[in-house]
């Protein structure tokens, strides 16, 4: 089950400054889009977006590693393992 907070804006600006599609936001930019952050606390196993699905929001990956996979049950393969940031 998926745990939402929110995210405080001066503790999202350091994840938000670290990643490469931010890196050019000044630091009010950064703040501000930091109080529109909310945190998720995610299980091990519990799945955060499926293929094929629409998008509705951004992921940052805070701390941790996210799997990400193509194709299900038997077809299921590993692409990619994000960690922070």
């Amino acid at each position: 089950m998926m745990e939402i907070d929110g995210l405080s804006g001066l503790e999202g600006t350091d994840l938000i400054q670290k990643t490469f599609l931010f890196q050019l936001l000044n630091f009010d930019e950064t703040l501000a889009l930091a109080n529109l952050f909310q945190r998720q606390n995610v299980k091990k196993g519990e799945t955060i977006i499926e293929e094929n699905a629409l998008g509705q929001a951004l992921y940052l990956v805070q701390s941790g590693r996210v799997g990400v996979f193509k194709g299900e049950g038997a077809s299921r393969e590993a692409i990619a393992t994000l960690g922070a940031g």
